[in-house]
């Protein structure tokens, strides 16, 4: 585990857990306004509250900032390899310091469980974070083109991908409908199904009674069908009288 020395004792820093998209973002807006001297909140305007201090905690992680958050040259070093043929070499060597225990493990071709066992060890946190911190690292070896098990991969899918569908129970929010294609919006087919005209409203002399009794009709109903009707006929006599 990345570890920082202070003046007291030996502080362990926790793996980053934020999105690795986030701390490219972070490198991109330095590469385009500039390097900071110092990068804290005032430097990452555009990351909410959360973000921005879990992407400063990888960047600490990564060793490419100190405990005071002063840019180190590692960071320089990766954000003008940003979006370059070095960024892939570069990125690996920042991984290999900040990560060392795991590449005592044979990435290529360990198993999920060696993996998780390694990282849960050398990186400890709740299920969640670890999760997360596990994604973050795998999703910046694949930009350092680091060769990683595909079992390892496989079980890193986002856990949507083979979720079974469930009905929508009272309560839930309704999914949305698909958005329709631009195409079918600006060039909608002609139906050739016909409505059928509206039915004449019942007249209103008419008592329910009657209305019930104008639509039996005993050879389309089975038994229990004409049993039901008859019931409501015979209530709504009763209540006519």
């Amino acid at each position: 585990m990345a570890e920082l020395e202070t003046n007291d004792s030996v502080r362990q820093l926790s793996a980053p857990y934020t999105a690795f998209a986030s701390v490219k973002t972070a490198l991109a807006q330095f590469k385009e306004h500039g390097m900071p001297q110092r990068v804290d909140r005032s430097v990452l305007p555009t990351f909410s509250g959360a973000v921005g201090s879990q992407v400063m905690t990888g960047l600490r992680f990564l060793g490419l900032i100190d405990q005071s958050n002063n840019s180190q040259r590692t960071l320089q070093e990766l954000v003008d390899a940003l979006g370059t043929d070095e960024w892939p070499a570069t990125l690996r060597a920042v991984l290999q310091s900040a990560y060392a225990p795991l590449f005592n493990l044979s990435l290529e071709t360990a198993s999920p469980s060696q993996f998780n066992e390694l990282f849960r060890r050398e990186y400890p946190a709740a299920d969640e974070v670890s999760r997360k911190a596990t994604t973050f690292f795998l999703n910046a070896a694949r930009e350092a083109d680091i060769k990683i098990s595909p079992y390892i991969l496989r079980n890193k899918k986002p856990r949507s991908n083979g979720a079974k569908k469930r009905s929508v129970r009272s309560g839930d929010a309704p999914t949305a409908a698909p958005a329709t294609p631009s195409w079918e919006r600006t060039a909608p087919r002609k139906s050739t199904h016909r409505d059928p005209p509206p039915s004449s409203p019942p007249p209103a002399d008419k008592r329910p009674s009657e209305m019930l009794l104008d639509h039996f009709k005993p050879h389309d109903m089975d038994d229990a069908t004409q049993n039901a009707v008859w019931t409501l006929i015979k209530y709504f006599k009763g209540l006519d009288l």
